[in-house]
């Protein structure tokens, strides 16, 4: 009686320790697979997703006239505060409407007119 009971607590001991390495296992598939969400992600086709921040630059700069397609690239520091911005946009051969989108740019990233790249997007 006392040996079925020994043996009971050892099968006992040895699922649950089964099922707390797998519970480690799937949290740390979890955090290499899914956990970064905050961190630049690839599409299938290698192009890489938009960031909020710079989703929402792009949402302003398109409302100003002539500008057209547009698309940034925000390049960030550490701590996550703006560096440098790359814009490609369709009116880009027009210097007034170059000037408007850097100092906008400039403006709402609280950067450096010169820490902005322009660039005429293909067509």
């Amino acid at each position: 009686m006392e040996a079925l009971k020994r043996l009971k607590e050892k099968r006992f001991r040895e699922i649950l320790f089964i099922g707390l390495a797998a519970l480690l296992l799937l949290a740390a598939a979890y955090f290499v697979f899914i956990g970064n969400a905050g961190a630049e992600t690839e599409r299938t086709d290698g192009v890489r997703e938009m960031s909020d921040e710079e989703s929402r630059l792009c949402s302003i700069l398109s409302r100003i006239e002539g500008v057209g397609a547009v698309e940034v690239y925000i390049n960030e520091d550490e701590e996550g505060n703006a560096r440098s911005a790359v814009i490609v946009f369709e009116g880009a051969d027009s210097l007034s409407v170059r000037m408007d989108v850097m100092r906008a740019a400039a403006g709402a990233l609280g950067i450096s007119q010169k820490d902005v790249l322009i660039y005429k997007m293909t067509t």
